[in-house]
């Protein structure tokens, strides 16, 4: 009989996760302002004076399901050339 088939492979403890606290400010802020993971790094630097990888605060916009505003371009309607 298999173990891996019973037991979980889940890890019981995650000792380097960041905080919840600051999990929901990164998320709150982000959606407030807009920001994505390079500009919320250097406000957080900033306004709070907590540091954050870049990565990390990327992670947690992804884990919480904060994705980038899509903006629409305008479409001019000139050609590159004159045919």
């Amino acid at each position: 009989m298999d173990l891996s088939l019973i037991y979980s492979r889940k890890p019981n403890s995650s000792p380097n996760k960041t905080p919840p606290n600051f999990e929901d400010l990164i998320v709150n802020e982000a959606k407030r302002t807009g920001f994505r993971y390079r500009r919320l790094k250097s406000f957080f630097e900033r306004k709070y004076s907590l540091s954050f990888s870049e990565n990390t605060i990327k992670a947690i916009l992804r884990r919480n399901g904060i994705s980038k505003e899509k903006r629409k371009r305008k479409k001019s309607g000139r050609h590159l050339y004159d045919y």
